[in-house]
């Protein structure tokens, strides 16, 4: 079959542009195309475009343009891009932190719930925590006795918000451990009240008696304390009337760990 048509660009790939050469008739068989050129004095090459119906171009043109293709492809494809990992999130307590292989006692950034990271203080290697040993101690909670902020009937012993949560620091040194407790009562735990209002109580420790009862208790010893014989003094030992250590009145830097 031949037909006659305008002047095109074959399937089979690129032609040289030349006034002399513009093709003016397609020949088609069902197997290939041929270009053919009407310009008698510089007949046409047809084996420099010749193209299967099904493959790549058989032309010299063809093959140069499929080849480079080729490695365009195996280019793209051979592209590896140098995305950085991404940083590991931070463990949710410092007993995981340890548990991943960290060891040195300081601040360290934790998940401390869904939404919110904080530089959170961890005793990792139990260094002044005596008979609790090591393995990751987390900070939660610090008080210096000097100060109400704390006190027994301080508004944040109730609510649940954070106060100053990353405000942490290492641990101080030559905390006393004289204490001294009156002998009876001793009554411990959380919220340890003597059963007369305003003598000795505390959030978090003990309160001694030199009597049986725990009705008028004049020593005690823990964080968020209040009460006779020394209302000002929120987290420490307080003790008068038979304490077993003598009278003390000590302010201390109280820690909370937990883990």
């Amino acid at each position: 079959m031949k037909t006659l048509a305008r002047p095109v660009i074959p399937e089979s790939g690129l032609v040289p542009l030349d006034t002399q050469t513009i093709p003016t008739r397609v020949v088609t068989w069902l197997s290939r195309v041929e270009i053919m050129a009407t310009n008698s004095s510089k007949p046409w090459d047809t084996s420099s475009f010749i193209r299967n119906n099904a493959g790549k171009g058989a032309s010299k043109y063809c093959k140069t343009a499929d080849a480079k293709l080729d490695e365009l492809k195996e280019m793209i494809e051979n592209l590896k891009c140098p995305c950085p990992e991404p940083p590991p999130e931070p463990p949710m307590s410092c007993k995981y932190g340890f548990e991943d292989g960290a060891k040195a006692n300081k601040d360290y950034m934790l998940q401390v719930d869904e939404f919110t990271k904080l530089p959170v203080y961890c005793n990792m290697d139990g260094a002044g925590l005596g008979d609790c040993g090591g393995g990751g101690w987390t900070l939660v909670m610090k008080i210096d006795g000097a100060k109400s902020t704390f006190k027994y009937d301080s508004p944040f012993w109730s609510d649940k918000k954070e106060y100053e949560p990353s405000n942490g620091r290492n641990l101080d040194d030559g905390e006393t451990n004289e204490a001294s407790l009156q002998q009876k009562c001793n009554k411990e735990g959380f919220n340890v009240v003597s059963d007369v209002p305003n003598f000795s109580k505390a959030r978090i420790g003990i309160v001694g008696n030199n009597e049986n009862a725990c009705t008028t208790s004049d020593s005690r010893i823990g964080f968020g304390t209040a009460g006779y014989p020394d209302d000002t003094n929120s987290c420490g030992n307080e003790a008068k009337h038979g304490g077993d250590k003598g009278d003390k009145s000590t302010e201390a830097m109280g820690y909370i760990f937990v883990q």
